[in-house]
């Protein structure tokens, strides 16, 4: 795989961790 779309992959990837957490804080779950 190209080191680009990898490193691409990890961002979304970190971001949607984030994301889950600040939905523990909120107590609140999306679907998307």
């Amino acid at each position: 795989m190209a080191e680009e779309v990898v490193g691409q992959m990890k961002a979304n990837r970190k971001k949607k961790e984030e994301e889950d957490e600040g939905q523990h804080f909120t107590g609140r779950k999306r679907d998307d």
